[in-house]
């Protein structure tokens, strides 16, 4: 009996699964869509696919997917996605370059299994705000308990520091990832 059970409930998960896949995935899509045109500074409201197709070139190299934003033909910035380990789940984000790749233009937070309240607040305003303009060079580094005086520099979240370090670290493997790449392609 308890067999017959376990085999039912697999099937209706399996069939919930099914059912749910693609409604899943375009979900994903828009937040990804929305993430990196907000991080290129482009409107997020209306048609956000049509202005995505339009003004964002997507390019794989090197098992790097790099969004391109152009706005009247010229080059705004950069985009790329890239996830880590936070605290007790993936973080996964959207970050904007300038066109040099000196400064972050903005970052977008599309997943964070960690703690609300404490690593969960990378998800704030507050938190994102604070990385535009952001230095790139030499690499991001976080202060604790104090505001930052450095251009490079980010404040960390009190009693979330793992969290904070993953945001770090993925933004500076990513740049320097990004940078060996269109080095690459340039010359």
């Amino acid at each position: 009996m308890l067999t017959l059970v376990a085999v039912v409930f697999a099937a209706v998960l399996a069939a919930v699964n099914q059912i749910t896949k693609p409604t899943i995935e375009r979900n994903m899509r828009e937040k990804l869509y929305q993430g990196v045109l907000t991080v290129l500074g482009f409107p997020t409201s209306g048609d956000y696919e049509r202005r995505f197709r339009e003004q964002i070139k997507v390019v794989q190299q090197e098992g790097m997917t790099i969004y391109e934003g152009y706005r009247d033909g010229q080059l705004v910035g950069y985009a790329f996605r890239a996830s880590g380990g936070g605290f007790q789940g993936i973080v996964d984000l959207v970050a904007g370059l300038s066109p040099d790749l000196q400064e972050i233009l903005g970052i977008e937070i599309l997943e964070c299994g960690d703690t609300p309240g404490l690593g969960g607040r990378i998800l704030e305003p507050a938190f994102k705000e604070q990385f535009k303009g952001l230095k790139t060079e030499p690499e991001i580094s976080f202060v604790k308990y104090v505001k930052p005086e450095k251009p490079n520099e980010f404040e960390a979240i009190t009693g979330a520091t793992f969290t904070s370090t993953a945001v770090r670290d993925i933004l500076n493997e990513n740049i320097a990832r990004l940078r060996k790449v269109l080095k690459k392609e340039s010359g």
